[in-house]
């Protein structure tokens, strides 16, 4: 189970993206992965901090590849993630 005190979801990845110099695809990974997981939209039921804060998790591996890995990957296999 996942803890989070996230905010409502508004579109997050659109924010990120704006602010971002580079686009989200062209980051590294370990800037891909700390947009998914700070983002709202996702850390209930698809990807999250684990409640230590030391690891994380990915809850609905078909929503992420549905949901998520299109807004950061050009590619949605999971097995490449």
């Amino acid at each position: 189970q996942c803890s989070t005190n996230s905010p409502n979801c508004n579109d997050v990845n659109h924010i990120l993206k704006n602010r971002l110099g580079p686009s989200v695809e062209e980051q590294k990974l370990p800037t891909k992965l700390h947009l998914m997981l700070i983002n709202p939209c996702y850390s209930d039921d698809i990807i999250c901090w684990m409640p230590h804060g030391r690891s994380w998790k990915v809850l609905n591996q078909k929503k992420f590849v549905k949901k998520v890995m299109p807004n950061y990957f050009a590619h949605n296999n999971y097995n490449s993630f």
